[in-house]
């Protein structure tokens, strides 16, 4: 499966070569037409393409494993021995199967891969993966496709530590105090996160999420536009409309 991305990217590279510099970038994106097979619900669509982020480590695989001829993909651009060893692959939507997937969290948690955080997820078996991973709590869990993909949750404190994006506090269990922690929206805040020590070697991560500002249990936000608590982008009684990009996020 991983070969039939690899290979488009190769042939989209040496198409154009001539026109892109990619020695300027350090990571290709590829966006494909169609949805992602990871959104094959029906599981009627084997030639789809599992959107992925190959890594350095990737591409030396494929080399050993001859599905490439070197450890990068070649391009002219590059000083000989070099070439492009980061590329994403994405669709260009996620829409199949009777289904309106948001590519939102895919594009997030590839994305998140890229940047070096940790997937926290568990794919496999491949359409009957044998645990939920940390499930819907993170992005980089099977939080990609929460509210159907259109408004995926925070990256877990984990990975915002490991990207230097959360310092969290250490608080002292024995002085009996009461330990604040601020919402995870304001990671900035030397009071976002909390760290607990166990046992020397493990510890635990708290953060704090406010995820329903006024308690009522549902998404309520002005962009409502058919009144469901869903985020639309098209309006039932207007199918013309087209609302801003950023209007849900």
């Amino acid at each position: 499966e991983g070969e039939q991305s690899l290979l488009m990217t190769a042939e989209v590279v040496d198409s154009l070569d001539a026109e892109i510099d990619f020695s300027r970038y350090d990571t290709v994106v590829v966006i494909h037409a169609g949805a992602g097979e990871e959104t094959d619900i029906a599981g009627d669509s084997p030639e789809q393409i599992f959107s992925t982020y190959y890594s350095p480590e990737d591409f030396q695989e494929a080399f050993e494993d001859t599905v490439l001829a070197t450890p990068y993909i070649p391009s002219d651009d590059f000083p000989e021995g070099e070439g492009i060893r980061q590329v994403l692959v994405l669709p260009e939507n996620e829409f199949q199967d009777g289904g309106t997937i948001g590519s939102l969290g895919v594009y997030g948690f590839e994305f998140g891969l890229r940047l070096g955080m940790l997937s926290l997820s568990d794919f496999t078996p491949s359409g009957f993966p044998d645990s939920w991973g940390i499930g819907q709590l993170g992005l980089m869990g099977l939080g990609l496709y929460v509210a159907g993909g259109y408004i995926p949750p925070h990256p877990v404190a984990f990975n915002k530590q490991l990207m230097g994006w959360l310092d969290p506090y250490v608080p002292d269990p024995a002085a009996g105090a009461t330990w604040t922690l601020y919402p995870a929206e304001q990671p900035d805040h030397p009071q976002a996160g909390a760290r607990i020590d166990v046992n020397g070697r493990e510890y635990w991560l708290v953060e704090y999420r406010l995820q329903d500002p006024d308690g009522n249990g549902i998404f309520s936000f002005t962009g409502d536009l058919n009144g469901d608590n869903y985020p639309s982008f098209t309006r039932i009684d207007d199918p013309t409309y087209v609302p801003p990009f950023f209007e849900f996020f």
